[in-house]
């Protein structure tokens, strides 16, 4: 059953009116509300949902053009059917955006300036103070029967995470502008004032989108009120650091703005997390530590994929970013039900950046290492390797050896501290490795000194 644009619209519309319709006034926060339609209700909208969504011209018109159908605009059909406590978890309103990547990777430029001027509009939209009200705390609450905990008033996002994992998409299929310095200032060293240093949200075409940081912090924060998401971008943030050194090492001089988009990216998504955290120990009396559950998810996530891709050294990292993060991060075919915890718990930037470093040099045939840096070599190959599952001694070796992984770091920088760097007329090895953290760190405290 196809419907055309009119049509779409209208029945998109019409759904929101009856998910809008209780409680009264459209008022999420009113915590006596306990209506919730049968079954059968939900199946009857969630139908109509797909069929209507299904059509990306009413869903870009929706999103862009300020049309009304049924004389509703965009902020009331979207809060509507976000905020209500979909018994598919929001699949059937994740319709809305779904179609957003594809056009946005089409090679037909007309979609991409469609796609892109829909998610723009969309992110625009929903990331305003007045729709963060409305969409932040909804009034629902959620049993958590593995924690043990009833969440308060929750997000959105919370309630129906299929549209924060639609969300995650496109945040990671947008990573450039996620990234990007614009509203930062890198040039001198005057405190950045969101006032001088804040920049209008907008397409540059060709698929290119400008947003303030706030506006991506605040489209970050939406996403990781669902947990699963939450850990598909940290874990996300873990491989792009990793792409950004592998990338910053290959060649002098090195590339700076690699690891600053790295640092930029990295606390965009600490920083949601975080005020994810603070809003649910603020709604729900006795809040687990959600930031930290995370941080474990994401370990686990992490050592997977490791697992999940067999190849050696930074070609793990270089296959993650050529399949994508959505097909890469999707928990669905990777096993995470194991504890692999110890595999990343004493790695920290300085550390793999420092491997990173390694490797570069040996492939260069610049150096090549003593036996204190044998605890980092795959067994099979001889080289330096990146996966940690490799480290292990001896078959079937399940723990890490934080002292040895140390004393092979150590061994590594005490070789290249003092030792040009390979193609640099002056530069110590221990400078490059330094700046690496340095400019990763600019990125990371550009954006706190805007929130």
């Amino acid at each position: 059953m196809e419907l055309g644009e009119e049509t779409s619209l209208k029945f998109t519309a019409a759904v929101s009116e009856v998910a809008g319709a209780f409680p009264s006034e459209h008022n999420r926060n009113d915590l006596t509300v306990t209506y919730s339609p049968d079954e059968q209700e939900q199946t009857t909208m969630s139908r109509l949902l797909g069929f209507s969504t299904a059509n990306e011209d009413a869903n870009h018109t929706l999103l862009t053009d300020g049309s009304e159908p049924n004389g509703r605009d965009s902020e009331q059909i979207l809060t509507d059917l976000y905020t209500f406590d979909w018994n598919d978890d929001g699949r059937a309103v994740a319709g809305l955006t779904d179609w957003i990547e594809d056009f946005q990777n089409s090679d037909d430029p007309d979609k991409v300036d469609q796609g892109s001027e829909a998610f723009l509009a969309l992110v625009e939209t929903i990331t305003t103070p007045e729709m963060q009200e409305r969409l932040g705390k909804t009034g629902h609450s959620i049993e958590d029967e593995e924690n043990d905990i009833t969440w308060e008033n929750v997000s959105f996002t919370h309630l129906n995470p299929e549209v924060a994992g639609s969300f995650t998409n496109l945040f990671l299929n947008n990573i450039e502008s996620m990234e990007s310095v614009a509203g930062f200032n890198f040039d001198d060293d005057r405190e950045q004032d969101p006032e001088i240093y804040a920049v209008d949200n907008e397409y540059l075409g060709d698929g290119a989108l400008q947003l303030d940081p706030m506006t991506r912090l605040a489209f970050a924060e939406y996403i990781v009120g669902s947990e699963d998401a939450a850990t598909r971008l940290e874990t996300a943030s873990f491989f792009r650091t990793e792409e950004a050194a592998s990338t910053y090492f290959a060649e002098y001089p090195p590339d700076v703005s690699e690891p600053r988009a790295a640092g930029i990216f990295d606390a965009l998504i600490d920083e949601a997390i975080e005020n994810e955290h603070q809003n649910r120990l603020d709604a729900t009396n006795g809040a687990i530590d959600y930031k930290n559950q995370v941080a474990n998810n994401s370990v686990d996530l992490t050592a997977a994929i490791f697992n999940e891709i067999p190849a050696p050294g930074v070609s793990t990292v270089s296959e993650v970013m050529k399949q994508g993060f959505k097909e890469v991060l999707a928990t669905e075919h990777i096993d995470v039900a194991r504890d692999t915890s110890s595999d990343f718990s004493s790695v920290a930037l300085d550390n793999r950046a420092t491997i990173h470093a390694a490797m570069a040099v040996e492939n260069n045939g610049e150096h090549t290492f003593g036996e204190e840096v044998d605890y980092l070599r795959d067994p099979s190959t001889g080289e330096i390797s990146l996966d940690p599952h490799l480290w292990m001694e001896g078959e079937g070796e399940s723990s890490f050896d934080a002292t040895a992984y140390q004393e092979a770091i150590d061994s590594i920088y005490g070789d290249l501290r003092d030792e040009k760097w390979p193609g640099a007329e002056n530069e110590l090895g221990n400078t490059v490795i330094s700046d690496f953290s340095r400019f990763n760190m600019a990125g990371r405290e550009a954006l706190d000194s805007r929130t």
